[in-house]
């Protein structure tokens, strides 16, 4: 199935398996809501500017969770140790392998179950991580 133009990796494949789900009578993954409401908006061509900045809301929220899952599987107990190991791993995976897993479609099997596919999630959903430990706090705190 082919991509439409500006639409990311990971946003493409949330929406196929939304869809798939809803072909299916399943009940649609709440962190997808938004990301499905808005896209069908656009489709419609309701309000582009407002569905723009929905669509940009919700990747935003969705790279958010996916920081406070990988915060979680991380062994430090306190926010702030929490924040900057997490902050160390991303700029690591950053300047290694997310270079061979970035042009992947889905999560590499190699990094599955770990702190790096969160982590990959975060990197394709949104194109900015933050970059200060008070920011990745900020995050791990409002979940």
């Amino acid at each position: 199935m082919p991509r439409p133009s500006g639409t990311d990796d990971q946003t493409f494949l949330t929406l196929v398996q939304a869809r798939d789900q809803l072909r299916v009578g399943a009940t649609l993954d709440p962190a997808s809501a938004p990301l499905v409401a808005a896209t069908i908006d656009f489709v419609l061509g309701l309000r582009s500017k407002t569905v723009a900045k929905q669509l940009r809301l919700a990747a935003r929220q969705r790279r958010d969770d996916c920081i406070r899952q990988a915060a979680l599987q991380l062994e430090e107990r306190s926010v702030r140790a929490k924040g900057v190991a997490l902050l160390t791993v991303a700029r690591r995976y950053r300047a290694s392998s997310w270079r061979h897993h970035q042009n992947q479609i889905s999560c590499p099997d190699s990094i599955r179950g770990t702190v790096h596919e969160h982590l990959w999630i975060a990197f394709k959903i949104y194109p900015s991580f933050p970059d200060g430990i008070r920011q990745i706090q900020a995050i791990i705190r409002s979940g």
